[in-house]
This record gives structure tokens, sequence and C-alpha cells, in this order.
């Protein structure tokens, strides 16, 4: 039985071969009808009464015929009715085979994904998903036609972008063949809407519990529902305290009415600001800027958002406050320095406008406030040691810091009351973030300088063009030429370098002091030869660029240089080599033609030889089988035993040997008469089975057959490789067995690399290599037929592509051959 994604080819009995997936069945069957017997004569009435049976008959049928045209009818009409709901459904409707190919779509579906009806029929499901690779989405297909699903995956739009998509996938068996049934839907603008959702909520908890407002979640009886961390702290409560708690409870005796009241109000609609006054968890009195209002929580019910700030620090503030502000405002707005006056608790007594400001908030708002309630908790973790040094101290502290980038240097004056206890704290800050930044970009380039000049491998120099004195040279100097950077400088050039140099230098550096003049801004790239302190010859490669020194006005180089006398002297060597590599390499190739003329006149003998032996080899043995088959002919029956025997014995041995020979031929002859050309595996397979159809169906053999690619090769040869795999599986089988086998081909980066399967007796692990060897058998000739030369053919075949052949085996399990064939073959 042969199967090709979803065809099967199988055989049942001698000389019947069915092949199904196709059209019509090939040979098939024949159906006989038996003809009535002739010779009887009926008598008028039977005959009338057989008359009346078959106008009966003919009724009936005509019933049925009506029956079967309406049934038709509605089958058409159920039919159109389903083309017409799947192609104005608005999700993505298509059908799929086993193998994962579009065998339908909607309309919906060719929007979705950006194709036009058409192309969307020549695609397969890998061309647009992006969530499997091509050998998962097979195992996926077949699990969904086995078990239907609703599941999520990503779709590959044909503009490159991808989509989130929902598949609700069934299975469905037609014309004896699965196929598998989806509905697709995007739900891109869902998952966004999820993540931005779950994002919102994060973001509204994070706001809740770190906000320094206290906030309170209320239901309609005032039962207290949610509450964070700032209302606890600042009622005295745990968290597991206050919920499920009254409100009523923290309220004043004459305010629970008014409270309820307040209640109504908001579910109403309303909106409540007001200055409340609580009863803390201690008896002490806190007041409350508290505002309120309605929303609706997740789960649809309603409740109240109750956001307070505690404003008992503050109005205790605002009387000495508002004492001392007018008298200290326009002294604090007379400056462009951020002022501010705390109290001994740190809270904010007064600041300027331009502190204001810079905080971003109106100065009256933030008035009343503790300083940590307005600036952010890492600039208040900064400054706090500051702050407790100048309070304890009674000293004044100044301190620079920074702030969103900007620097600030601050300082902190203590305000001495009576008996020297200080009262308060003055801040002065001023933006400094120009001159830092001047600074620290003055300083980074220096060290930077500094830092790669000092430890660079190359020399690093600064030069006067004019009098040829160094102004800096780096100490590598030392490892390049044996002199300390000092001494260079003391010394100037003349010491380190060869006079023909320093005259090629001398000639160059007028014309490129006039071109940058021109303002013409260049990079000079020079070999120079050097002297090192111990005589020897450095060959050093100068890059130049000049600039205008800022305090002389002069023009002056800056260079760097490095050692390339390795190069220059492997370069040499380089040359020397190459002039005695191409004499030697003239000789060799020299030997080499003769060896090649040679070899293939070698090799023509050989060929001649095998093929003379071969064609003489087989007139004696032809004639040793006539002529004893013309003894058993002429003696037919005055030979005993042993004599026929003798004569089956002579016969056997010839025919074999003929075999031998013929098979020896043929090897020698693998690829010498072909001519390469594009081969078609699948068409190759399907002829050779075709052609083996006998075999498979005396066997009841069942072939499976993947697919398999078009590749550059010997086509005859190929075809003689899946001949004598597929021979050796259908033949080496247990007894009574039925051969399974199954060929496929998987495509890798260099190469194909194909599969012959089989179920069969299997091979020894010490019998792998030998199998391939020529006429190298591995069992006996009564068990299993053959000339042993036929795995040898694959190997010559297989290394004829280029490729290598092996087996993976054990006895009793069967055997998989394995093949490749390399890409390049192909290019």
């Amino acid at each position: 039985m042969l199967k090709k994604t979803g065809s099967t080819i199988s055989g049942t009995k001698a000389g019947n071969t069915e092949i199904t997936g196709h059209q019509g069945t090939l040979p098939g069957e024949a159906v006989a009808f038996n003809a009535p017997e002739t010779g009887s004569r009926l008598s008028a009435a039977a005959m009338l009464g057989r008359i009346h049976e078959l106008e009966l008959r003919q009724a009936e049928l005509e019933l049925e015929n009506e029956n079967l045209k309406q049934a038709e009818d509605q089958v058409n009409s159920l039919l159109q009715r389903s083309q017409t709901l799947i192609h104005t459904a608005s999700d993505g409707i298509h059908v799929l085979d086993e193998n994962g190919n579009v065998t339908e779509a909607n309309l919906s579906f060719s929007r979705m994904l950006g194709y036009t009806r058409e192309e969307l029929m020549t695609l397969n499901v890998a061309d647009w998903d992006a969530q499997w690779s091509g050998g998962e989405l097979m195992a996926v297909i077949e699990d969904l036609i086995a078990c239907p699903r609703l599941f999520e995956t990503r779709h590959r739009h044909k503009d490159g972008s991808l989509h989130d998509v929902e598949i609700n996938a069934a299975g469905i068996r037609m014309h004896g063949r699965n196929f598998l049934y989806a509905a697709a839907r995007d739900v891109s603008d869902r998952k966004r809407a999820q993540v931005a959702l779950e994002e919102s909520e994060l973001r509204y908890r994070t706001l809740f519990e770190t906000s320094p407002a206290g906030i309170m979640v209320i239901d309609e009886n005032g039962v207290i529902l949610d509450a964070n961390a700032a209302i606890s702290q600042t009622m005295l409560y745990t968290h597991d305290e206050l919920i499920g708690s009254n409100i009523q409870r923290f309220i004043l005796p004459g305010m629970v009415q008014q409270a309820n009241e307040n209640i109504h109000r908001i579910f109403a609609g309303e909106t409540l600001e007001d200055e409340v006054v609580n009863l803390r968890k201690d008896g002490t009195y806190c007041t409350f800027i508290l505002k309120e209002s309605s929303f609706t929580m997740p789960d649809g019910k309603k409740a109240i958002l109750a956001i307070s700030n505690d404003i008992s620090e503050r109005k205790k503030a605002e009387i000495a406050l508002r004492n001392s502000e007018a008298n200290l405002l326009a002294m604090f707005n007379a400056t462009d320095e951020s002022i501010f006056l705390l109290g001994t608790d740190e809270t904010l007594l007064g600041l300027n406008d331009v502190a204001a400001k810079r905080m971003g908030y109106s100065r009256q708002a933030i008035i009343g406030y503790k300083i940590q309630e307005l600036l952010p908790p890492a600039v208040i973790l900064s400054r706090q040691p500051y702050i407790d040094r100048a309070m304890s101290t009674g000293r004044h502290v100044v301190f620079e810091d920074e702030r969103n980038g900007r620097w600030m240097v601050n300082h902190l004056h203590p305000i001495l009351g009576t008996g020297g206890a200080v009262t308060g704290l003055a801040v002065y800050s001023r933006d400094i973030t120009y001159r830092k930044d001047t600074e620290n970009a003055l300083r980074e380039s220096e060290e930077h300088y500094r830092f790669l000049a000092d430890n660079a491998t190359d020399v690093i120099w600064v030069q006067d063009l004019g009098t040829w004195a160094f102004r800096y040279i780096s100490p590598s100097v030392e490892q390049m030429l044996g002199y300390p950077a000092g001494e260079v400088i003391l010394n100037g050039l003349d010491k380190i370098i060869t006079a023909g140099s320093l005259q090629y230098l001398n000639s160059l550096i007028p014309a490129r002091i006039e071109r940058f003049h021109q303002g013409i801004r260049e990079v000079y790239t020079d070999e120079v030869e050097h002297l090192h302190k111990n005589g020897c010859i450095v060959w050093a490669e100068v890059i130049t660029r000049l600039f205008v020194n800022a305090i002389t006005g002069r023009v002056e180089a800056a260079g760097v240089s490095r050692d390339i006398t390795s190069r220059r002297q492997a370069e040499n060597e380089i040359r020397d080599l190459n002039s005695s590599l191409e004499q030697r390499v003239s000789e060799r190739t020299r030997e080499l033609e003769t060896i090649n003329r040679d070899l293939a006149f070698h090799l023509k003998e050989i060929e001649q030889f095998t093929f003379i032996a071969s064609h003489d080899l087989q007139e004696p043995l032809l004639t040793l089988i006539n002529c004893a088959s013309l003894i058993q002919e002429e003696y037919a029956g005055k030979l005993d035993e042993d004599g026929n025997m003798s004569i089956d014995y002579i016969t056997r041995a010839a025919t074999r040997m003929r075999s031998l020979v013929k098979g020896l031929l043929d090897y020698a002859l693998l690829g010498k008469e072909g001519v390469m050309s594009m081969v078609d595996c699948n068409k190759i397979v399907t002829e050779v089975l075709r052609d083996m159809a006998y075999l498979i169906a005396v066997h009841h053999a069942v072939v499976t057959i993947q697919e398999l690619p078009t590749l550059y090769g010997f086509a005859a040869e190929v075809r003689l490789l899946f001949q004598n795999l597929i021979a050796n599986a259908i033949k080496f089988q247990q007894k009574d067995s039925k051969p399974e086998i199954t060929i496929s081909a998987e495509s890798r980066e260099k190469d194909y690399v194909f599969k012959v399967a089989d179920n069969g007796i299997g091979i020894r692990e010490k019998d792998r290599e030998n199998i391939f060897i020529l006429f190298r058998r591995m069992h006996n000739r009564n068990e299993y037929g053959g000339t042993g030369i036929g795995l040898a053919h694959c190997k010559k075949i297989i290394e004829l592509h280029g490729g290598r052949i092996w087996v993976e085996s054990a006895p009793g399990t069967g055997s998989v051959f394995l093949f490749t064939i390399p890409k390049e073959m192909n290019a």
C-alpha cells in the first residue's frame, strides 16, 4: 500500500493494484452481470404477471428518482446557504488539508491576512502562522483534527505585521480525507485593551498605596471597603481595623446626621469638598480637607471615593506664618535664589516665588506641609542628614546636590531663639548647573585625554612645527624607541629620526601648513624611519592633524605613531615567499599534470578491461548454461538423480556467475553515460513503485511516501538507488510479516537527508559498514537471494552525487537507511 499525503496504493493480491486519492480505480475489479438462463418457455399468464411486476417496478423507480431529485435539491439548497454563511461571516473561515494547505477561505479571512482569495489558495498555514515552526504546525493540525478546541495564536499579515488571533478549529472528513475547519477572529485590539486595563489597574493600585493623601472607598451604608496606608497612619488604626468599620466611628457625634446626608447626596451624583474634623484612635483630633465623589466599581456596584489631606499641623502653623509672612515676603522675592523657612518639625512656614516655581506649586498651596510631603523620597533621603546637622548643631551647613539633572548649592542657616535654641531653619538654594557642567566637562576631557595618552600602546605627541620641539609625548615612546619621554622632549626630534625621514617631513610640512591656512582640514598618514636607542631601525606609521595653539596662535601638530616594524618585515618576507612559492607552484603544477595524464590513461585501461572482461565472460557462461540445458533435455530420463543434480548445480552456478558479472559491469558503468538534470524524487519514486506493483502486491507491502525534494543529479542512478533500497526492505523480512516502508526527506542548510525506514529483520551493529561492500553478503543464499551488489550500487550512486550513506538498525527492530545529497550541486 502506498500513501502520499493522503493518497494510498495498496496491494491485495497479485495482478490487482488499487490507487485511491485519484479519480478512478486502476485497474480495478471486473464486475460481472449474470444473464438469465435461456431455453425455458413461460406461459402467457406468467408472462403477463412478469410484465405487471416490471410495470410496478418501473413506477417504484420513477418515485425513487423523484425522491432523489427532491433530496438533491434540498442538499444543493443547504450547500448554497452554507456557502453564503461562510462567505458573509465576519470571522475568517478557512479549511486546511492534513498538510496545512488552504482548500477554502472566505473574504473575511482574505482581508484578515491581506491576501487575495486567489493568493490564499496557494498558501500553507506555515506562511502566516508566527507561533509554531513547520514541524510543530503539522502536529498541531493532526491534534486539532482529532480533538477540536478553541485556542489563541499569532498570524503574520502580508505586510509583515503580527496579529493576535483566536481560532475555533474542528476536524471534518470528506471523500475519505481529513480536513481542518477553522474560524479565526482578530483579537489584537482586545489583547491590547486587556494589557492596557491591567496596566491601568496596576497604576491605580500603585497610586492608591503610595499616595501621601489618605484614601478610602466607602459603600452606601458608610462601611469602609478599602483604605490606603496614609489614612491608616493618620488615623492611628491598622488597615485590618479600618476595613469593615463604619465611618461613624471617626465622626464627631454632632456630625453623624450631616455625614449620612452627604452620603445620599454623593450617590445622587454630587461631588463634595469640605474641611472636617475626625477622631483618631488615641482620642486626639485631626483636621482634613476631604473630597468625596461616587464611582462604579469593577463589579458594577457604586461606592464613594474619599480623599483626605491632613492639615492639622498646617492649621497650627498658619498663625505663626501669618505673623511673619508679610515682613519676609518682600525680602524673599528680591533674589533669584530659592528661599525656604522650615519649623523645627520641618513644616514649611514660608518660601519665595522662585522656590515655589521650581517646586511646581503655588506658594499658598504648600505652606503648612512638611518638606517630606513635597519633595521626592530620594531627594529627602539625600538632604536629611544636612538638615539634621544644622538643626542639632545650630551651625551654618553648605552642601551641593543634584535633582532632575540640575545642580544646586544649598545654605542651611539655623534660626536661633531666646537662649540660643534653634527655632527654625532658613534654606537658600542657588542653581549652579551651568558651572558644574562646565567644570565636569573640562575635568572629564582632561582626564580622558591624559588617561588615553599615558596608557596608550601607541605613541601620542604634540609638536611645534616651527621648531620641531615636543610639547608632549606619551610614556609609551620608551617602549617603542628606548628613550624616556622626558629625554625625548629635552633632545627634540633629531635624535629619534633618521636624516632621510627628517628631510622627507621637511619637504611636506610647508605645503600642509599652507593648506591648513586655506581652511582645508586633513588627516595625514606617513611611514617614518625612526632610530631606536640601541641603534636599530624602527618603522612607524604616523597619523598627523594640524591645529592652532589657542595661547600662542602658532600652528602645531598632534599625532599618533604606531610601530609597524614587524609589518614591514613581514611584507618583505611575504614578497620573498611569494617569489619562491610561485616557482614551487609552477613545478608542482607540472608534476600534477603528468600524474593526471598517467592516471587518466590507467583509468581508461581499467574501464576497458572491466567492459571487455564482463562481455567476454558472458559468452562462455551463456554457452555453459545452454549446454547444461541441452544435456538435461537430451538425456531426460537417462540420468540418475546425482546426474540431474550435477547439471542443476552447473546451471545455477553459471546463472549466478552471469548475474555477478552483469552486476559488476553495471557497477563499473554507474555515472559514466548519464547526464545530470533536475530530478523530481516524488516522480521517480512513484514510477519505481508502479514498476514494482506486482512485488508490492505479492508481499502485501505498505509504502508511505512523504514530500520529497527536486534536485540536480543522475536520474537513472537515483531510480536504481530507490529501487534497490525498496526491494531490500521488502525482501529482508520475517516470515509471514507484512512489509511497512516509509520514504521521507529533510531539507537542511547545506544538503537533503533522505530516510528509507522498514520493519524488517534488522542489521547487527558489526555488519553496518560491511553491507555496502561489493559482493559482501550477511545471510545464507538459501534464506535470502541476490548477488550482494545492490547496496554497493547505492553507495557508489550517493558518492557520485557527493553525499554519504549509512544505516541505523538493530536485529528485529527494522532498519533506517539514510543518505545525503548536497544542495551545492543544485545551486
